[in-house]
């Protein structure tokens, strides 16, 4: 029977901790390439992933290292006192935040931060929260467990209307690791964009938003567009105009996503429990904005697999389906200890990272190849005395020699024990019968039958 689960990441929630395992990255890459406080410049000098200590040659490399602000949108963790009051007093009214809640989906508990007055009751809030003294035994709870992000207020609009791509991070097994990126769809908003609207359901674009209005029973189709029809549409209407590749959403919109999923898995990967059956299907969220510069919004563990409309019908099946065989190959070959590629299973998923180039153990993680210790074996309790401790190893007992126990006198006659009761036997010599037996162990005859006739006359 296959014993698979999912893989669990959250050691904290993913919107927590994948902005901390990106900080943390960062600083790492920044403290082993640039030691004298050099910055990362955007030119051919710049350091590659192939530079940092904690990367392979199993996946697939950007030309250079991604620094956090040109794909993750300026993040703070309402959870950490430092960064919290660092964004209250950085915030003024040019800028729109957006605060979201952890561990939660279909946008609920998402709210803008405007002004200084939306800003002031989430501090009085958060305040309060750290006063209570049930916040200090349960760190994520209530409106603390929060990430702010400040808001991309420029978005790449389709016919006025925002979107964003939900696109897969596959992580099939752990042991080694095998990461697959995997293509989804677009996600529209109904109505027209306009930053200054309060109208959540036209700022995000989940369905669970969009089911809102009551124009989507008439209008659903044309909230999802498969990624075939993007590409037209990106090569109809920006392509010349623009001057950008052509089919740019399969070539350079794809690749950046590749590049940023393959960063995030690095920089999330120590957080990751490597275990035999473990893996997860996370969905990633990316908006572009008109400048086309490919913003990654956020990664959930837990992504929505409903198909309520004809795409997501032609798309969903699929993933679920490819998801399950890469497992399960990737499964069975870790339990076989066999090679994973070719994958027999692999159709359109394709693969950002191969942990069979790592070294064993893997860095990172929690993977461990210590055989866990046999459990003690219990002694047999001695009736005899406690031995005084060994003068050459202290707190070690010498063994409790068996009781001795009076014997019978052994009966004459022919034998096949050893003639030497008692005394140790030279190393390669045998002992067959009585042509061993000493000369005068020797018995009468009288006294063999004697002795062969006592049992029987002893019965009752």
């Amino acid at each position: 029977m296959l014993l698979l689960l999912e893989l669990p990441v959250q050691k904290f929630p993913v919107d927590v901790t994948i902005t901390t395992a990106l900080q943390t990255a960062q600083c790492v890459a920044v403290q082993a390439l640039c030691p004298l406080g050099c910055r990362l410049e955007k030119d051919a000098a710049a350091p590659t992933l192939e530079d940092l200590p904690w990367t392979s040659p199993g996946y697939l490399r950007p030309q250079r290292v991604l620094r956090m602000e040109e794909f993750f949108p300026e993040t703070y963790r309402l959870d950490l006192k430092h960064e919290r009051e660092a964004f209250f007093t950085l915030f003024d009214e040019t800028q729109i935040w957006i605060c979201k809640p952890t561990a939660s989906n279909q946008g609920k508990g998402i709210f803008l931060l405007r002004n200084q007055e939306e800003v002031a009751a989430l501090q009085a809030k958060t305040r309060s929260m750290e006063d209570d003294p049930i916040h200090h035994k349960t760190p994520f709870r209530g409106p603390q467990a929060r990430v702010v992000q400040r808001y991309i207020q420029n978005p790449l609009l389709l016919d006025g209307r925002k979107f964003d791509v939900r696109s897969y991070l596959l992580i099939a097994c752990t042991t080694p690791y095998m990461i697959f990126f995997g293509h989804g769809y677009a996600r529209l908003t109904l109505s027209l964009y306009d930053p200054h609207s309060s109208d959540l359901s036209g700022h995000l674009t989940n369905q669970f938003m969009q089911k809102k209005s009551p124009l989507y029973m008439l209008l659903k189709e044309d909230t999802v567009w498969s990624m075939e029809h993007l590409n037209r549409y990106i090569n109809d209407t920006f392509w010349k105009a623009r001057g950008l590749a052509k089919d740019w959403v399969f070539t350079t919109l794809t690749k950046r996503m590749q590049q940023i999923m393959a960063h995030c898995f690095l920089a999330a990967k120590p957080k990751l429990d490597c275990k035999l059956g473990y893996f997860d299907l996370i969905g990633c969220d990316f908006l572009i904005d008109d400048n086309f510069k490919v913003w990654l919004l956020e990664m959930n563990s837990n992504p929505a697999l409903h198909t309520n409309c004809k795409v997501l019908k032609d798309v969903i099946p699929g993933v679920v389906i490819e998801t399950l065989d890469l497992v399960l190959e990737t499964f069975r070959k870790s339990l076989r200890g066999q090679k994973m590629l070719p994958l027999l299973s692999q159709r359109r998923f394709v693969l950002l990272h191969n942990g069979e180039a790592d070294p064993w153990p893997h860095l990172g993680g929690s993977c461990s190849l210590r055989r866990r210790p046999p459990p003690p074996t219990r002694q047999a309790k001695s009736s005899g005395p406690p031995m005084p401790h060994a003068p050459d190893q202290p707190g070690a007992r010498r063994p409790v020699p068996p009781p001795l126990v009076p014997q019978r006198p052994r009966p004459p006659g022919p034998d096949l024990d050893s003639a030497h009761d008692g005394e140790p036997q030279a190393p390669g010599t045998e002992q067959s019968g009585a042509g061993n037996r000493h000369p005068a162990q020797e018995p009468s005859p009288g006294t063999a039958k004697e002795e062969r006739e006592e049992p029987e006359n002893a019965r009752p």
